[in-house]
């Protein structure tokens, strides 16, 4: 199955994928680390983040400046990394 079908059933864009494929290593990043490793613009990170924890995949810690806290996966995110692996064809 192509990728963009299964994005679309878990209602994902391609660049929030990225995301969740970068944070899956276990590491807490900030939005900083993001932007320098998948190369986007701070205004597009801080929207994706956005989006991903009004959904639930990502989790931040607290403090007073969201640009410095590590982001890090939810376990409800995890489940949709099981899913899109298991439908992914390689």
């Amino acid at each position: 199955m192509r990728l963009r079908k299964i994005l679309e059933m878990f209602n994902l864009k391609k660049r929030q994928c990225h995301v969740l494929f970068l944070l899956r290593s276990g590491l807490e990043i900030t939005p900083g680390g993001i932007r320098k490793e998948l190369g986007i613009l701070p205004p597009a990170v801080t929207r994706t983040l956005k989006e991903l924890e009004q959904k639930g995949l990502i989790g931040r810690k607290l403090g007073n400046d969201r640009r410095t806290l590590p982001c890090f996966l939810t376990e409800k995110e995890c489940n949709v990394l099981k899913g899109i692996n298991a439908k992914w064809e390689y």
